[in-house]
């Protein structure tokens, strides 16, 4: 495969284990043009692995700060003018949420994984089909297909991100916009 003529987004990246890494890793050996988001925090963790990624401009980015959303957008729209793919691998939740019953969930908490976790998808789409080429292609990362002891909100989060890529998917077929989702299992 050749795809130095295809230019997308990977949001994000945490560090060298992640599985967002490891597709831009494999995007970067057949010539694809990146743009990788990586949260602040990340910043020590991310310095030590720009060097392994060729075509790639990294860049910080958190769903959750309109300011970073902003300013991602407009160097991407900058840089690339029109993309052909994005990679979505977000997911959070608070540790606490991972242990005891998932009854137990606060609200608070339960708003937050599902924000960071499901929301994003579609309000990156929603950011980003400006720039969408027709017949690119969306992924998102996925996974739950029974309960997993200690994935609590994760599990449901993961449910509600599946149905989001089969409505999106639904909404951006007539533009020959595929949405998918992708499941590793439990990594």
């Amino acid at each position: 495969f050749d795809f130095s003529n295809k230019r997308g987004i990977i949001l994000t990246v945490a560090d060298e284990k992640s599985l967002a890494y490891n597709i831009a890793k494999k995007l970067s050996i057949v010539n694809a043009g990146m743009i990788i988001g990586y949260q602040p925090r990340n910043e020590a963790k991310i310095n030590g692995i720009k060097d392994s990624i060729k075509n790639a401009l990294f860049l910080q980015f958190d769903v959750a700060d309109e300011g970073l959303f902003e300013e991602f957008f407009k160097q991407v729209s900058e840089r690339f003018g029109k993309i052909d793919y994005i990679v979505h691998s977000m997911a959070f939740t608070k540790k606490e949420t991972l242990k005891g019953k998932f009854m137990d969930i606060s609200k608070e908490n339960y708003l937050l994984a599902n924000n960071i976790s499901v929301f994003s998808l579609t309000q990156i789409v929603q950011k980003f089909l400006p720039i969408l080429n027709d017949n690119s292609s969306i992924v998102a990362l996925t996974f739950t297909e029974k309960v997993i002891p200690s994935y609590n909100i994760m599990g449901v989060c993961k449910s509600a991100l599946n149905s989001s890529i089969r409505y999106l998917a639904n909404d951006l077929g007539e533009k020959q916009i595929r949405v998918n989702g992708i499941s590793s299992g439990p990594v």
